[in-house]
């Protein structure tokens, strides 16, 4: 029955080019609808796109069969990540970055020991010496130990005193000295003054 089947089905299909376009042709076909029906189908088997029920697909798929390409070969997605490769060698370095934002600004650190007190500026020693008749006489007024003499000076004090001809500090600069005149040669009384203040080490 099956190896007559093909010759049924093309007699079939000869009788319905020739009379389709006839009231016999379409009364021919309109007999056998169950042979036109399977015509259609062109005997596509039912099972023809699956293997044993599993279908093919083109990519990788769960339950799904795989094609080989045309190199005759299977997708590199379908087989098995071979070992890593040997680490290959540095690249050139790339171009600098954007310089970036300034960071926020660090908790404020501990204070630290007070320092030594410091000098109070300057200091005025004052000496005075009392001059008798002679003509000429000075007076020195000396700084205080740890400190320097800056400036200075001295005057007479009397109603027939003379004056100042000389104001001078020491070589030493821990002194300053005073010289005066007495043309009256009268008695009276000189005054010196240092000018003095602690120098730093």
């Amino acid at each position: 029955m099956q190896a007559r089947l093909p010759v049924v089905l093309s007699a079939t299909a000869l009788v319905v080019a020739l009379f389709g376009s006839t009231p016999l042709g379409h009364a021919v076909v309109s007999a056998v609808p169950p042979f036109a029906t399977h015509a259609k189908t062109a005997d596509f088997a039912k099972n023809a796109g699956s293997v044993n029920g599993i279908k093919a697909s083109t990519r990788p798929r769960v339950g799904w069969l795989v094609a080989l390409g045309r190199n005759g070969k299977f997708p590199a997605s379908v087989g098995v990540a071979g070992p890593a490769g040997p680490q290959g060698p540095a690249g050139p370095a790339g171009a600098a970055g954007a310089k970036g934002d300034r960071g926020a600004s660090g908790p404020t650190g501990p204070s630290g020991a007070s320092g030594p007190p410091g000098t109070s500026g300057y200091l005025v020693v004052k000496v005075n010496k009392s001059i008798g008749t002679e003509f000429y006489a000075s007076v020195t007024a000396t700084r205080p130990p740890g400190q320097r003499a800056f400036g200075g000076g001295g005057t007479p004090q009397g109603a027939s005193a003379g004056y100042v001809r000389a104001s001078y500090p020491n070589d030493a600069g821990t002194a300053w000295t005073t010289e005066l005149n007495n043309p009256a040669m009268a008695a009276y009384t000189a005054v010196g003054y240092a000018l003095c203040a602690t120098v730093a080490p």
